[in-house]
């Protein structure tokens, strides 16, 4: 198991990524091994912030639904 410092960089790595394909895709919408990236990091990006908050807690109030 990653210790939290590790699965925070890996976090931010991902989300880094994830704006950079976004706005590349923005002036290039039909390059499709781009989008594949893209979508491949939402779903990374997704399950390491779902593991994070499962044995960490939140991340941001923006990702988690209130009660």
């Amino acid at each position: 198991m990653e210790s939290k410092m590790e699965l925070l960089k890996q976090i931010v790595a991902g989300e880094f990524i994830k704006e950079d394909l976004a706005l590349y895709l923005n002036t290039h919408p039909m390059d499709q091994e781009a989008l594949a990236k893209y979508n491949f990091y939402v779903v990374e990006t997704k399950g390491l912030k779902d593991h994070y908050e499962m044995n960490y807690g939140m991340l941001s109030e923006h990702d988690t639904l209130s009660p």
